[in-house]
């Protein structure tokens, strides 16, 4: 023990002496300010501040966005990120060097590619981060609007920004043969889905009609509802990517528990209830108001699904069409609550307790029922 505690030691000396003459040659404002001892919290962020600062600067990010495609137009605006087609004189635009090696590298398998642009201001990292949250929530948005314009809503829509190896795709292969024919057939599989279309049409509804929501997306002080639009668009964007079914209709729930389960009670009865209502009597109705009792029956059931899969670990057991239906229903409801926030509304609770008046008034509870006490 003794050895190996001197043979750690001198292992050590050369990184310790190495630290000292790093100090040593350190000259200069910021290691000043890193050696000062900041008397209180402000003191503190100045030096802070003074430290960071030379790293600061505005970066304009270029990434692949996979699942949308133009037609026949130039691209579009949501908010602070543009969608615009893939090119070279794209780069030269934005003020970039088209002409440096990693440009044409980008650009080498970028043949009908659309690209989503931004840009944010921070260290390298934080400006990374900043585009990436940013750009996840534009793909959400986007999802949202699928799931409202398409018959099967968002389910064979997939739209993602490719900053990273697990979020862009590639074709998948696999062999297969019988125990008859042993001579293997190749089977290729792209990524699910098909792409949402964006015409000049869609590109002025996307202006005009979804500029509220593009405004909640990026407001720096949100109300209460607000902030929850903002958490239900980026589960719906999560929700929509995944491929098992149990794990899209966990999320696609998650959209609708950020408006309804704050409470922690009476889960399934106030998210059935809140997201019926919201289709069934908000501003645009969605669900036929004699339709009301059916709809909130499958969400029921949904519902149930939802939790057998989450407490009791249950898969298999969602149908394509189940799916495929809840998420054009999330998307219509969150549609709605958007609505309510230009009428007003401002806190979750406020919505609640308007969901339960329209339940009390269209549905009213048998005379003796017990209370429901669960808790999702």
């Amino acid at each position: 023990m003794r050895n190996f505690l001197h043979e750690n030691e001198r292992r050590q000396e050369p990184l310790v002496t190495a630290a000292a003459r790093k100090r040593e040659k350190c000259h200069g404002q910021s290691c000043h300010a890193i050696a000062q001892r900041p008397e209180d919290p402000t003191e503190f962020l100045t030096l802070l501040a003074r430290v960071l600062e030379p790293s600061i600067r505005t970066h304009q990010f270029v990434a692949r966005l996979e699942g949308v495609e133009l037609q026949d137009i130039d691209g579009f605006s949501l908010g602070q990120y543009r969608v615009i087609p893939a090119s070279l004189e794209a780069i030269r635009t934005l003020g970039g060097d088209a002409d440096s090696e990693n440009a044409a590298a980008f650009l080498q398998h970028a043949l009908r590619e659309v690209w989503i642009t931004a840009e944010t201001r921070g260290t390298p990292r934080v400006a990374e981060v900043k585009f990436a949250a940013g750009a996840r929530l534009a793909t959400g948005l986007l999802a949202v609007v699928a799931g409202c314009r398409y018959q099967h809503g968002a389910h064979r829509v997939r739209i993602t920004v490719a900053l990273s190896a697990e979020d862009a795709s590639g074709d998948a292969r696999f062999l297969s043969w019988t125990d008859r024919e042993r001579s293997p057939t190749l089977s290729f599989v792209s990524a699910r889905g098909c792409p949402i279309q964006v015409d000049a049409a869609l590109r002025t509804e996307l202006e005009t009609q979804w500029a509220r929501a593009v405004q909640i997306l990026e407001s720096a002080h949100p109300t209460e509802l607000e902030a929850a639009i903002v958490r239900a668009v980026y589960w719906y964007g999560e929700a929509h990517r995944e491929t098992p079914l149990e794990m899209r209709l966990l999320k696609y729930w998650s959209c609708v528990e950020t408006f309804f389960s704050a409470s922690r009670e009476h889960i399934t009865q106030a998210v059935t209830v809140g997201a019926a209502s919201v289709l069934a009597f908000g501003p645009r109705r969605f669900v036929a108001i004699e339709e009301y009792r059916s709809v909130k029956k499958r969400l029921e059931a949904l519902y149930e699904k939802r939790s057998l899969a989450t407490h009791e670990a249950h898969f298999g057991h969602i149908a394509e069409f189940e799916a495929a239906d809840f998420s054009q229903w999330v998307a219509w409801m969150l549609v709605n609550v958007i609505l309510f926030t230009e009428q007003g509304c401002q806190r979750c609770e406020d919505l609640k307790a308007w969901t339960q008046q329209q339940n009390t008034q269209y549905d009213p509870p048998p005379a003796g029922d017990p209370p429901n006490v669960d808790t999702g």
